[in-house]
């Protein structure tokens, strides 16, 4: 028997050893792996972005640490607190709704 084993997997980020800037110089050479990558430069405003966190001198470190810190504070729900399930109701009786 072979020691291969089918995954569901894919390589998202191929210096996935090291926390680095790599993905963005993917992106801007057009090897992003996911349709949302390449979404990333089709505006002026994304593709200024992402250029700027391909330098070294970039800000990205420093705003993903800031970043993180604001996710963090955004207190989760949980499905123990049945707030999550409300919300998604009202969204899908939304959705449900003809428009006139």
């Amino acid at each position: 028997m072979s020691s291969w084993q089918w995954t569901n997997s894919i390589f998202l980020d191929f210096t996935a050893d090291k926390f680095d800037r790599a993905y963005y110089k993917n992106v801007l050479a057009g090897r992003g792996v996911l349709i949302t990558d390449s979404g990333l430069i089709t505006e002026k405003s994304g593709e200024k972005i992402v250029t700027s966190f391909t330098k070294p001198e970039s800000a990205f470190f420093t705003e993903f640490v800031e970043a993180m810190i604001k996710m963090g504070n955004l207190g989760v729900l949980t499905a123990c607190q049945r707030e999550i399930h409300k919300t998604y109701r009202i969204i899908i009786k939304i959705f449900e709704e003809p428009s006139n």
